[in-house]
């Protein structure tokens, strides 16, 4: 797990889990599962009361904006305790988004967000230039 959100074996970072809705009291869009360094130890309180992204609270407290953000998506069995939260058989499937915000100070946030695979479009538009 360390290797797939940017930390060294052995560290030990935060886990905080959420699920999206589409409105408060609507359907269960995806679970949340959100991985944040040691570095952030006096911050991860104050996710509970912040609201928007948690990468925007993290980023006012970090050495500096986030350079990149690196996204990988797959498609893999949706994990019993996952499926039970967003209300789908045992067995369902999702498209499974890793997306790790990166800054001058390293990973700031990694979160995997896991989307029932027949509710989620992945859709890329590829612009080709052609001359000079």
């Amino acid at each position: 797990m360390a290797e797939r959100v940017g930390g060294r074996q052995g560290e030990e970072w935060f886990r905080v889990t959420g699920v999206r809705w589409t409105h408060p009291g609507g359907r269960a869009v995806c679970h949340i599962q959100s991985f944040i360094p040691p570095r952030f130890a006096d911050v991860v309180d104050k996710l509970e009361d912040h609201d928007g992204p948690f990468f925007s609270l993290l980023e006012r407290y970090d050495q500096g904006p986030i350079d990149e953000v690196v996204q990988e998506i797959r498609a893999v069995p949706m994990p019993p305790e996952i499926s039970r939260t967003l209300g789908l058989q045992k067995g369902s499937w999702a498209l499974q988004l890793l997306r790790r915000y990166i800054t001058a100070g390293g990973v700031m946030i990694a979160s995997f967000n896991w989307h029932p695979a027949d509710q989620l479009t992945y859709t890329m538009r590829i612009e080709r230039h052609r001359g000079g």
